[in-house]
């Protein structure tokens, strides 16, 4: 639910340069679409098609799927391939391909007979495979085929040493599987990345994660094992690996916000005594760690005050404590404290979900208020604080000293004056840059109108803005384009699930190109690069990618020449009226590129006296 984001994501850290961020499978840029002529494309090697998405049902006819994996099997350009469910002979194609750096194979449990057998040659041989994602392989009700991880352990102990990140999430594996396939990646000595999240990880998998963690040569960064049940046995043995290990940065041993069927949420028992032991690998003075998740879990006020304290002196950038229901006041004034030291690097914090109201609210702003470090704040969720709460906040943070660039404030009990207090310390904040508002029903098209006027100002510094599922109106999207009219910073708008009608697409489409003269739209806002909202209009589509790919002297260019002189509009002699010495510039500013040739041929043939 957008409301309950916990923005978190597996991007790479900012400052890092870490290989892995290469290779995330991005479902939007794939085709999606497939058919006969896709398929054609994809045996013609087509350079063009380099991601390719395919679901189809286990009895599903239509194409000769021996074929399209073959045609798949032989392509050289292709990098990322997303398919639900397989058969042998589909299998058996693709295990031909070299070309794929990203393979991701979601919902196989329906599959018997081993299907990565038919895989395996495409395991052994393809150097190029770095990201692998494999989930749905257990069945809901009896966990994973045994044949299937059997094929899987196979494949994993022959895949190339090339594979920089792995994911095997999501598929009921029990402690002995997933201890057996990670025994599988010892070989992988180039691995970044490990997803495990979601399966039934007990003693021994975490045995067998030592081992790996404590090889000389791992080079291991990013460990995810949330909703796993690890308990205070488990922890120990984790500590000891992490407190052997120098690579690891990113540790998540968060959970699920709503826990999955047959698994209650104290099924993840790590009491104070375990947390206790954990906190030992914190205080380590050689840990590397800068993301830590540890949503959904049992943390207590005794717990969190043994965390954060481990966490003063460390290199700790990001912490997720979001949903930890048992969390009281004097848990969150340890936190609080920990934002103000000033040995704290913290820059993410997220404690969406907590147990915050009004009284809460103001400690929580104080400590913000007098943080130097902190760029990303997530409070979403906290219905516990009230209008006047939130009032109260917006009053204390954010302030002119503020070093926040991003706030999420989703699905919050934020109303018309709890948003026009926050406009005032917006204007008064000049580091803000993506705002997150979603959710927030309260507010009325009288209150998003005062917002939307924040976006006026000169000063606004707002890049990003999320405004999501708000039962906005067209009277709010109007003044929204309107506010947009002048506006230099904002990029990326999202208004998904609200009520848009013509009259305000119309809207947008004139501030983004105001077709009433050419110096109207050479002022046209060329800034906004995206809006995210059901049914935008093809021509507002088409301004926002010449934005997006433009400087905003091109973008400007671009729209005047399309606009003006292009599509049967004829204002060939504003050319006339030039004074000589501009009349070349503007020569050179038409012939820029092949976009202005057809203009700079009528201008030769209709003004040669010019010449």
């Amino acid at each position: 639910n957008d409301d309950d984001m916990s923005h978190d994501s597996d991007s790479e850290d900012g400052n890092e340069s870490d290989e892995q961020g290469r290779f995330d499978f991005d479902i939007d840029d794939s085709r999606w679409e497939f058919d006969e002529a896709t398929l054609r494309d994809i045996e013609c090697n087509d350079p063009d098609i380099t991601s390719l998405s395919i679901g189809w049902g286990a009895d599903d006819t239509t194409h000769d799927w021996e074929k399209v994996g073959i045609a798949i099997g032989n392509n050289v350009y292709m990098h990322t391939l997303n398919v639900y469910f397989l058969n042998s002979s589909f299998c058996k194609g693709i295990a031909r391909n070299r070309s794929l750096t990203n393979l991701q194979i979601t919902e196989i449990d329906s599959f018997e007979g081993g299907v990565f057998a038919d895989l395996l040659p495409f395991f052994e041989h393809n150097g190029n495979l770095r990201s692998l994602e494999i989930s749905g392989c257990g069945d809901s009700d009896v966990g994973c085929r045994e044949e299937n991880i059997r094929s899987l352990i196979s494949a994993l102990s022959k895949t190339k040493s090339s594979l920089r990140r792995i994911d095997i999430s999501c598929n009921r594996f029990s402690d002995e599987q997933a201890a057996k396939l990670i025994g599988s990646l010892d070989g992988h000595l180039n691995l970044t990345s490990i997803h495990i999240e979601s399966n039934e990880i007990r003693g021994e998998a975490c045995g067998a994660l030592r081992k790996l963690l404590t090889n000389p040569g791992c080079k291991l960064k990013k460990l995810y094992l949330g909703s796993n049940g690890i308990n205070d046995q488990c922890v120990p043995i984790l500590t000891n690996a992490f407190n052997k290990n120098n690579t690891v940065k990113t540790i998540s041993l968060g959970g699920e916000l709503l826990p999955r069927r047959g698994r209650r949420k104290e099924d993840n028992p790590i009491t104070i005594a375990g947390w206790h032991v954990f906190s030992s690998f914190l205080n380590n003075p050689n840990n590397l760690l800068e993301k830590l998740n540890l949503s959904c879990t049992n943390i207590d006020d005794e717990s969190a005050k043994v965390l954060v304290n481990a966490l003063v002196n460390t290199k700790m950038k990001s912490l997720d404590i979001s949903s930890c229901e048992s969390i009281g006041a004097a848990g969150y004034q340890a936190i609080f404290n920990l934002l103000q030291n000033i040995n704290s690097e913290l820059e993410v914090l997220n404690i969406s979900r907590g147990n915050f109201d009004d009284e809460l609210a103001i400690p929580l702003a104080n400590a913000l208020a007098n943080t130097t470090t902190l760029k990303t704040l997530n409070i979403a969720g906290n219905r516990s604080i009230t209008s006047t709460g939130w009032q109260t906040f917006f009053i204390r943070f954010p302030n002119a000293e503020s070093s926040l660039e991003e706030l999420i404030l989703n699905g919050n009990n934020i109303d018309d004056q709890g948003l026009a207090t926050l406009v005032d310390a917006l204007a008064n904040s000049n580091a803000i840059q993506i705002l997150h508002l979603l959710c927030n029903r309260s507010i009325s098209t009288a209150g998003w109108r005062v917002f939307s006027n924040f976006l006026r100002l000169p000063r606004s510094t707002l890049k990003e803005l999320y405004l999501n599922d708000n039962n906005h109106d067209d009277d709010v999207t109007i003044a929204f384009a309107n506010s947009l009219a002048n506006n230099t910073s904002l990029k990326i708008l999202y208004l998904d699930r609200n009520q848009h009608l013509s009259r305000g697409w119309s809207a947008f489409s004139d501030i983004l190109c105001n077709k009433s003269c050419i110096d109207a739209t050479f002022n046209s806002n060329h800034t906004l690069q995206e809006i995210s909202a059901t049914g935008v209009p093809v021509d507002i589509c088409n301004y926002l990618v010449i934005n997006e790919y433009n400087s905003k002297e091109e973008a400007a260019r671009q729209k005047i020449l399309q606009y003006h002189f292009f599509h049967g509009h004829d204002n060939i002699h504003v050319f006339s009226d030039m004074e000589y010495k501009v009349l070349p510039r503007a020569i050179a500013w038409i012939g820029a590129d092949d976009m202005g040739f057809l203009l700079l041929y009528q201008l030769v043939r209709d003004m040669p006296s010019l010449f």
